[in-house]
C-alpha cells in the first residue's frame, strides 16, 4: 500500500461490483491449477469505492465519483505453478489459500496439501497422506516464474502443517485451514478455521469456529491462541489490512440465506483480544461491540475475499473467489 495515501484512504466504503466468469474446465480440486481458476472464476473489482475521512454515504452521485477505472478484457491460465521448490518439500497439490506481507518478502498459506512427487512428465503420485494446512515464504527479490517457495518443512523435508491439534482434536476427525494473516507488532499473526468431519462423503465437514495463531518468525510454527482459555475469536478473517491505526478483517457471512461481505475492525495493539473486535454497522461507517449489530459491506458476494489498494487507481480492490 501507498504510504501517502495510508493516512487518507480508509478500507471502508462503497464498492462497485464487475464479474468476470471463468469456467473451472478440468481443473481438479487441490490440483496447481486450482489456485488460478479459484481467484480468476468470480471477481468482483471495487471501482467506485468512496474515500472515506470522516464518514461514507451509501449512495455516490455518478458526476461525483473519482478516480481510474478499467475493464476486464481477458484472463488466461498460465500453466501449471509446480516446480523443483514444491517437489524439495514432497508438495503434489494444494488448496489455494492467503498471502500476507512480511519482512523480506511474503507469507503463503495454502489449505489442504497433499504429498508425494511428480514423474517428469507431470503425472501426480500421492504418498504420505496430507496435511490441511501449509505456509512457505517468498522472498521480496524473488523473480522465478512459477515461484520458488520455501515451504515449512519437518526435520525430513516434507511439507507439514504450522499448527497443532488441541488434546480434545483428534487429527483424524479435524482440520485446520488458513485464513488471512497479517505481520504486525513484530509478530506473525495467522487466522483459521477449525472443520469437523462428521461422515465419508465429499461434503461431510463443517465449521466448527475460527482462531487466530502467532509467530515470532514468519516460517515457523504458529501457536494457537486460548485468551481465557478459549481459542474461537469472532471473525473468520480472509482477508487482512492495517490502515488509519486499525487492523480491518473482512469475511465471508451468511445471513438469512444470502452471502456477503462482513467487516471488522481492532486496533493493532488488541488484535490477541477477542473481546476488542468491532463490527460494521451500516454506514457512517458505524462499529458495534456487538456482532449482533454487523450488516453487509458488500452483498452478493460468495467464497472468499481478497481487498487490496491499487496506486493505478487510487482504489482499494476486491476479489471473490467461489
Amino acid at each position: 500500500m501507498n504510504s501517502l495515501n495510508r493516512k487518507k484512504y480508509v478500507p471502508v466504503g462503497r464498492f462497485e461490483q464487475k464479474t468476470s466468469y471463468c469456467p473451472r474446465q478440468a481443473v481438479p480440486r487441490g490440483g496447481p491449477l486450482y489456485l488460478a481458476w479459484r481467484i480468476l472464476e468470480w471477481l468482483f473489482v471495487a471501482l467506485g469505492m468512496t474515500v472515506i475521512v470522516s464518514g461514507c454515504s451509501t449512495s455516490i452521485p455518478a458526476e461525483k465519483r473519482t478516480g481510474k477505472t478499467f475493464e476486464i478484457v481477458q484472463s488466461n491460465f498460465l500453466g501449471s505453478l509446480w516446480n523443483e521448490s514444491h517437489a524439495r518439500a514432497s508438495v503434489v497439490s494444494q488448496d489455494g489459500g492467503q498471502s500476507f506481507a512480511v519482512p523480506g518478502g511474503a507469507m503463503w498459506a495454502f489449505g489442504d496439501t497433499f504429498k508425494g512427487s511428480r514423474s517428469a512428465d507431470g503425472v501426480p503420485h500421492f504418498a504420505g497422506g496430507a496435511v490441511s494446512c501449509s505456509i512457505a515464504f517468498l522472498g521480496e527479490n524473488a523473480r522465478s516464474d512459477p515461484p520458488a517457495f520455501n515451504y515449512l518443512v519437518s526435520s525430513n523435508g516434507d511439507v507439514v502443517s504450522p499448527f497443532a491439534y488441541f488434546p480434545d482434536e483428534p487429527a483424524e476427525r479435524y482440520r485446520i485451514w488458513p485464513l488471512g494473516g497479517i505481520h504486525v507488532n513484530g509478530q506473525c499473526y495467522l487466522f483459521y478455521s477449525l472443520i469437523e468431519i462428521f461422515g465419508k462423503g465429499e461434503w461431510d465437514f463443517r465449521g466448527v469456529g475460527s482462531g487466530l495463531g502467532r509467530s515470532t518468525t514468519a516460517l515457523g510454527p504458529y501457536e494457537r491462541l486460548r485468551p481465557h482459555g478459549d481459542w474461537r475469536f469472532p471473525v473468520a478473517a480472509s482477508q487482512v489490512l492495517e490502515a488509519d491505526g486499525w487492523i480491518y478483517l473482512y469475511e465471508i457471512k451468511d445471513a438469512k440465506g444470502k452471502q456477503g461481505v462482513a467487516l471488522a475492525r481492532v486496533r493493532p495493539e488488541k488484535i490477541e483480544d477477542p473481546a476488542a473486535y468491532e463490527f460494521y454497522a451500516g454506514a457512517g461507517p458505524k462499529f458495534s461491540s456487538r456482532k449482533e449489530a454487523a450488516t453487509f459491506l458488500v452483498k452478493n458476494v460468495p467464497g472468499q475475499v481478497s481487498v487490496a489498494w491499487n496506486p493505478y487507481l487510487e482504489k482499494y480492490v476486491m476479489a471473490s473467489s467461489s
